[in-house]
């Protein structure tokens, strides 16, 4: 029950929370940035391989493209015609080439850079019903550049876009007008609806699936900016979406399973930019989006946000990689950072890179005849706003200031929890998230930040790993062991045989640890009952053939045994094969400890694997789901897992049968 004494759920310092915001956004700071003069004004910048950019002319009727490190030029391009659309690609070769829509007396046509000129790409590649044409690039079955392109005029009402290759072109049709499109990794691509405010996944064509996502919807395309690391390759998984109409900065990742699917968005206020010219909305970040630099065109200064960084590497139920996220992929928090402060006004900003592929930033600037660049590092560096760890003093239930809430913030952001904004202030999400952390450690589900929770965060969070096997068994000692097994030595030596065990089948975490033993100790009633009674063998499972069991007196034989209860001939010979112990001759093998303990972490492997588990990123409720099938008995087993942490807050049971 919520009482008014919740000290997480009194009022916050509003104000402070609010001057931090204020001050972070006050607070300036600038890399270390080199200046190159350009020999003409210049309307926008590309990236266009290492080390270079293409630098568009102010007349947008030709370009440059840019050698960073001296200033020369290295060729130039005509368009014979007025630049529409760009984007860079990558050539079979692993080069980058430039793709342009160029704007002609004949209309719109598609051209590719190669050997020093343009090439068109062919007379039907842009619809002739097209007004202000678009495109990405992607690649064809055979490897080779293709081409998204779709008409982004929200007045022209196209019904479709078309892929386009060197072989084939397709149009395909649209549910819903003006589409946005980016590349999302992997052939992948993320459509764009704004004004419907809906974001969707195409894989060949097909939408596997769709979110709403709120701060899509604008009237001025100006105050609208994407951004999409990787660009040239075919995106990384993650955009970032900046609405200066909506105050909304949206980052948006592909969470990998059997099928791609938008993982959970993470959004925040873009806040107050500097007054630019009236120009567009600029967005650009570091490679893997951990820093996002948002400014109006013709401002001095750009707007930062840092994300959180997730700590857990999920794993699906068949062992596949999940990207980065903790219970969800995506989610998170972001924080905003200092101002960025440019030597000029901003005309156009990209992410580049140096001749040996080091990421930097690169600004046109002022009237477009200078460029700047900076290293990504250095710019994350320099807008930083780190939160006072407190020493990395522990999580308490009764502090309520600004800088404690954002170091709860980030905590729960780096386990993967959604959070928004890395503020200090206590609002809807982050109360979900607390809630969400609670489900996930079989706590109440109160969503405020109580004793025990602030507990379990603590434990969360060390991520100790042992060194050796010796070790991990050192810190399980008997006297710890004592709340849950009792003063018995007889049950300490099946400890003693698991932990090791546990430890080279890659389970070397403190957290993981305790969490599987937490597991076995419940299942096998503090390490009493290894083996089921005939009697109810024989009532549960005689004649189960979905368990193997087809002669008569199977279901008795291969009855329950082990650390986790292996049932049933299938998986005798299953687990036979994999300790390399004849178990469907001596079904009784499964009770000696060595091999129960071999047994136990081959179930593990299965269903929790080591990686999954690496950094201590304990999730209790979805380990026992998969170890139980259920939720049977997880407060119980919350409880030894504190327990077995030393978690102070647990009283140890002084009884155990």
């Amino acid at each position: 029950m919520r009482t008014s004494q919740d000290p997480w759920r009194l009022p916050v310092r509003m104000i402070a929370a609010v001057l931090l915001l204020l001050l972070a956004g006050i607070a300036g700071a600038s890399a270390q940035q080199s200046t190159i003069e350009l020999s003409r004004p210049m309307a926008r910048i590309l990236a266009a391989g290492p080390g270079t950019v293409l630098a568009v002319h102010d007349n947008l009727k030709g370009a440059d493209f840019i050698d960073l490190a001296s200033g020369k030029s290295l060729r130039s391009l005509d368009f014979d015609g007025e630049l529409q659309a760009a984007t860079a690609f990558r050539r079979q070769d692993g080069s980058t080439g430039v793709a342009v829509i160029v704007h002609g007396t004949d209309g719109f046509a598609l051209f590719i850079e190669a050997n020093g000129g343009l090439v068109p790409w062919g007379p039907e590649a842009i619809p002739a019903d097209f007004s202000a044409p678009d495109l990405i690039a992607g690649r064809d079955t055979e490897g080779d550049p293709s081409f998204v392109i779709w008409d982004k005029d929200p007045n022209n009402q196209a019904s479709f876009y078309r892929v386009t290759s060197m072989r084939t072109s397709e149009d395909i049709g649209l549910k819903v007008p003006y589409y946005q499109f980016l590349n999302f990794g992997d052939d992948v691509l993320l459509g764009l609806q704004p004004m419907s405010e809906v974001a969707e996944l195409i894989v060949d064509s097909v939408t596997e699936d769709s979110v709403f996502l709120s701060g899509l919807q604008v009237d001025d395309p100006n105050r609208f900016a994407t951004f999409v690391p990787d660009l040239e390759s075919g995106g990384s998984g993650r955009v970032a979406i900046a609405n200066g109409e909506a105050d909304t900065l949206s980052v948006l990742s592909k969470e990998a399973a059997r099928l791609p699917r938008i993982g959970l968005p993470t959004q925040v206020p873009i806040g107050r930019l500097e007054p630019g010219d009236g120009g567009r909305l600029l967005l650009l970040g570091s490679p893997d989006l951990s820093l996002i630099l948002v400014a109006q065109q013709g401002s001095r200064t750009m707007a930062s946000f840092r994300e959180v960084e997730t700590r857990a590497v999920t794993r699906s139920i068949s062992g596949e990689s999940k990207s980065k996220g903790g219970p969800s992929s995506g989610g998170g928090g972001l924080q905003r950072g200092n101002l960025f402060e440019l030597e000029a006004p901003l005309r156009d900003a990209i992410l580049g890179s140096t001749r040996d592929q080091e990421p930097q930033f690169v600004f046109l600037l002022g009237d477009g005849t200078s460029l700047a660049t900076a290293m990504v590092d250095a710019v994350t560096s320099a807008v930083d706003v780190p939160v006072d760890p407190g020493a990395d003093a522990p999580f308490t239930a009764g502090a309520n200031d600004v800088q404690s809430i954002m170091r709860l913030q980030k905590a729960l952001a780096s386990l993967g929890y959604p959070i928004g904004a890395i503020d200090g202030m206590l609002g809807p999400a982050t109360n979900g998230a607390i809630q969400s952390f609670q489900v996930s450690m079989g706590l109440e589900t109160s969503g405020s930040f109580d004793e025990a929770t602030a507990a379990a965060l603590n434990t969360t969070l060390d991520d100790t790993e042992f060194a050796t096997g010796d070790e991990a068994l050192a810190y399980f000692s008997p006297a710890q062991l004592k709340g849950a097994i009792g003063d018995r030595p007889e049950r300490y030596k099946h400890v003693a045989t698991l932990v090791p065990a546990l430890y080279e089948g890659g389970y070397r975490n403190r957290n993981a640890l305790a969490a599987l033993l937490a597991n076995i100790i419940y299942e096998t009633s503090n390490l009493r009952l290894f083996e089921e009674s005939e009697s109810l063998a024989a009532k549960l499972y005689e004649g189960r053939t979905n368990l193997g069991n087809t002669s008569p007196g199977d279901g008795v034989r291969y009855r329950g045994r082990g650390y986790l209860m292996i049932v049933g001939r299938y998986n005798y010979e299953r687990y036979s094969k994999l300790v390399e112990v004849d178990l469907v001759a001596q079904p009784e093998k499964a009770l000696d400890p060595l091999v129960g303990a071999k047994i136990a972490v081959s179930i593990f492997q299965d269903l929790v694997p080591p990686d999954s588990l690496a950094r201590g990123d304990v999730n209790l409720l979805a380990i026992r789901k998969r170890v139980n099938g259920g939720t049977n008995g997880i407060d119980e087993v919350t409880r030894l897992y504190r327990l077995l942490l030393r978690d102070s807050s647990i009283p140890a049971q002084t009884t155990v049968n």
